[in-house]
């Protein structure tokens, strides 16, 4: 990243909670291809460093963000539309947790920094990624029984509404 990127009033804003970036919805205006962005979400729990360009709100110009993503959802109907989840890091910075919504066809979207509710979301697709694993184990071990069990855990983790009301499910579904 160039001096020029990191000098910026939005980077910098970005970096330190309290100001007006903490909740603010920032353009993306270009990230990665459909390809890179399932390869993140299915390479799991290391994760894969993306590139989003995110534009300054104040000089109009992008600067590059590497960010790993911990989750995504693709939006029914439409098939480039996802929110994704994740942090990103700028060295010697704090990390900065993200909630997206991203259109692969065009490369672009909307990003929050720090979210209140970006870790559930993530939480909730990363568990939803196990729960998938272990009803294709149930599948090639012909044990009925266990798929639907974990079918219902992935509806009650979908509609978990807080981190401890998915603590919970996740809890139960490890017992």
């Amino acid at each position: 990243m160039d001096k020029a990127a990191m000098s910026s009033p939005l980077l910098e804003a970005v970096l330190y909670r309290g100001c007006r970036m903490t909740h603010a919805t920032n353009k993306i205006v270009n990230g990665p291809s459909r390809m890179d962005l399932m390869l993140a979400i299915w390479d799991q729990p290391m994760g894969r460093l993306l590139d989003f360009s995110i534009e300054d709100d104040i000089t109009g110009h992008p600067f590059i963000f590497q960010m790993v993503v911990s989750g995504g959802t693709n939006h029914i109907g439409h098939y480039g539309l996802y929110t994704i989840t994740g942090f990103g890091k700028v060295p010697g910075h704090m990390t900065q947790n993200f909630l997206a919504e991203y259109d692969c066809d065009k490369r672009k979207g909307t990003i929050e920094f720090d979210p209140p509710d970006a870790k559930v979301i993530a939480e909730k697709a990363r568990w939803a990624l196990e729960i998938i694993f272990r009803m294709v184990r149930c599948r090639n071990e012909s044990d009925t029984h266990k798929f639907f069990q974990n079918f219902e855990y992935a509806k009650r983790i979908y509609t978990a509404k807080s981190e401890k009301e998915l603590e919970q499910v996740v809890k139960e579904m490890n017992e």
